[in-house]
């Protein structure tokens, strides 16, 4: 039989105040085991993630966003992104906007030298936007 069988337990919190436009975070365990036409794999994955979106002045926000996984057992790998962002309002709804991510990927089953199972990228993005009101 293929698929997957797990158990999922998470939390969400979120917020919201004038100044701060939002804060939202949150916490999934899910853990199960899972088989294919080939092998099968038990596994307990954790993920933690956030974002904070600040208005800093009329026209002038901030941003910033996390994500945290790791996964144990049969699978042994870790990751994380880190997004940072920046938009400013020009005129008549026009805007440009800054965002530099990070990512990093780890598999920590393959530790044997020379240790080449990581991924790393830095990602910066400019964009011109432009808010739709109805």
């Amino acid at each position: 039989m293929m698929g997957s069988d797990h158990t999922e337990f998470t939390c969400p919190l979120s917020g919201k105040t004038i100044r701060l436009q939002s804060i939202i975070a949150g916490y999934s365990f899910t853990e199960g085991l899972y088989t294919n036409s080939t092998d099968a794999f038990d596994f307990a994955d954790h993920t933690v993630h956030g974002s904070v979106s600040l208005l800093m002045a009329e026209r002038f926000e901030l941003g910033h966003r996390f994500v945290y996984y790791r996964s144990q057992r049969d699978l042994d790998v870790e990751s994380f992104r880190l997004t940072f962002s920046g938009r400013i309002e020009i005129a008549n709804g026009f805007g440009v906007e800054a965002i530099y991510r990070i990512h990093n990927f780890d598999d920590l089953a393959m530790l044997t030298l020379p240790y080449d199972q990581y991924y790393t990228a830095n990602i910066v993005e400019f964009n011109l936007t432009k808010n739709f009101s109805y």
